[in-house]
């Protein structure tokens, strides 16, 4: 399935839309006219060998990196690159970000790693603490004031996921999430992960290497050569 036609052209209703985008590293071109769309509620997984411009393609989503070509939106607002405070609000508004490692903090509960997320969204301290709550309980943490460090590398995947979910995004972002749990949290983090598709009408954009993980998505891209193509 292409994603870029899980929707129809004319609906609105899309979490992430890349129109033909391209991206060089000096002379070295990573992406070569990547179009891709991501509707609100659905998951899209991108497969592909390292240095193909997963990364790239990632960063530029994100707004870290600015293509040569091309546009990006998220929920039909423009992803301008940069730290300017539009593009840093539209991103810590609307997209979540679950990374390989779950970049924690050790030494704080899970509720205070997943309150620092609506901390940094200009949230106040007890709504922050109220949402993290919600959140990690709806992701089966009943434990919730343990140091984060004494957690399974399974719990702190939900711990990560929780402090994605924690503002409501509308995009979620994961890249690898599963690449450093054993086979039964792998399947219980892609549960949790895919299934904020349906519970919660986020968009999900998956990048892995894991191809039991890929096809559970909706629909599997393989990004070669810097081209995004069906997964046949």
């Amino acid at each position: 399935m292409n994603a870029t036609n899980i929707v129809p052209p004319e609906s609105d209703v899309s979490a992430l839309v890349m129109d033909g985008v391209s991206f060089s590293y000096g002379k070295q071109q990573v992406l070569h006219d990547v179009s891709l769309t991501v509707p609100a509620g659905r998951s899209v997984a991108i497969v592909g060998p390292s240095g193909s411009g997963k990364s790239t393609l990632l960063s530029i989503v994100l707004g870290l990196l600015k293509p040569d070509a091309g546009r990006i939106r998220i929920t039909g607002k423009p992803v301008d690159a940069g730290l300017s405070g539009a593009t840093s609000r539209l991103r810590r508004e609307t997209i979540g970000m679950v990374f390989q490692s779950g970049y924690l903090l050790n030494e704080l509960s899970p509720v205070e790693n997943v309150m620092l997320s609506a901390l940094a969204a200009g949230v106040d301290a007890g709504e922050a603490r109220k949402r993290a709550e919600h959140a990690l309980s709806e992701l089966g943490l009943a434990e919730l004031e343990r140091p984060v460090g004494t957690y399974s590398g399974g719990e702190q995947q939900r711990v990560a996921i929780g402090r994605a979910l924690v503002n409501s995004p509308q995009l979620l972002v994961a890249d690898e999430p599963t690449a450093s749990l054993d086979p039964d949290n792998r399947q219980a983090v892609v549960d949790l992960l895919l299934g904020q598709a349906s519970t919660r009408g986020c968009g999900i954009l998956l990048v892995t290497h894991d191809m039991s993980v890929a096809e559970r998505a909706d629909a599997v891209l393989r990004l070669a050569d810097g081209r995004l193509e069906p997964q046949l």
